[in-house]
Parts: C-alpha cells; sequence; structure tokens
C-alpha cells in the first residue's frame, strides 16, 4: 500500500509541477505584456485612418449629391429647350397659316372658303 500511495503522490506533484510551469507566474508575464498592451501609435494610426476614411466618405458623397444637382438642373434645362422648340415648331406653323391665308385673301378667295380650308385653331 506504501508503494501506491507513494507513486500516487508522485503522479499529484508531477501534475501540480507541470501545471505550474504551463501557467507563468507574474514575473514570467512581464516580458509578455507589451503583446497584451494596446499600442498607442497603433491606435493613434488607425483613429487617422478612421478619420481619414470619414473625409473621403463624406466628400464623396458630397461630390455626388452635387453630381445629382447638376444632373437634375441639366435634365431641367433641357426640357425647357424642348418646351421652346415645341412653341417655336407651333409659331412658324401658326405663320405659314396666316401667310397662306393672306395669300388666298389676295388672290380672291372669299373668306368662308378660307376658314374652311384654313381652319385658325389656337
Amino acid at each position: 500500500m506504501e508503494l501506491t500511495i507513494s507513486l500516487l503522490q508522485l503522479i499529484l506533484l508531477v501534475s501540480s509541477e507541470q501545471q505550474r510551469i504551463s501557467q507563468p507566474s507574474g514575473k514570467n508575464l512581464r516580458h509578455l505584456q507589451p503583446a497584451f498592451r494596446p499600442n498607442k501609435r497603433a491606435i493613434t494610426a488607425k483613429k487617422r485612418a478612421d478619420a481619414a476614411r470619414f473625409r473621403f466618405k463624406d466628400k464623396q458623397c458630397n461630390i455626388e449629391e452635387r453630381k445629382i444637382n447638376l444632373l437634375e438642373k441639366e435634365a431641367d434645362i433641357r426640357m425647357e429647350a424642348l418646351q421652346v422648340e415645341a412653341e417655336h415648331k407651333r409659331l412658324h406653323f401658326k405663320v405659314d397659316l396666316l401667310r397662306q391665308h393672306l395669300q388666298l385673301a389676295k388672290e380672291g378667295v372669299t373668306q368662308q372658303d378660307i376658314d374652311n380650308l384654313l381652319p385658325m385653331n389656337d
């Protein structure tokens, strides 16, 4: 029995020694602390990089907003140009009708016949 107890004690002693070795003490942690301690330079650089990314995104957003505004203005101007062109064509058509109306009147065609041939609708 005595041999078994001493063997058991030896196993416990080896086990506890292995645990002590695998778990570093406070003295052994000192050389590991810089790896666990946050690097102030790295944090500052990361903050600066994040701020730069934010400024870039903000500028990009502003540029996109200005681009959209310019596209809207361009569309408005094109629409106005189309309306002006349509009005211009309508007025030219009306001028042509009036010229034909006047020409027929000079040729002696009655007003009733002219109105039947060339209706003047606004």
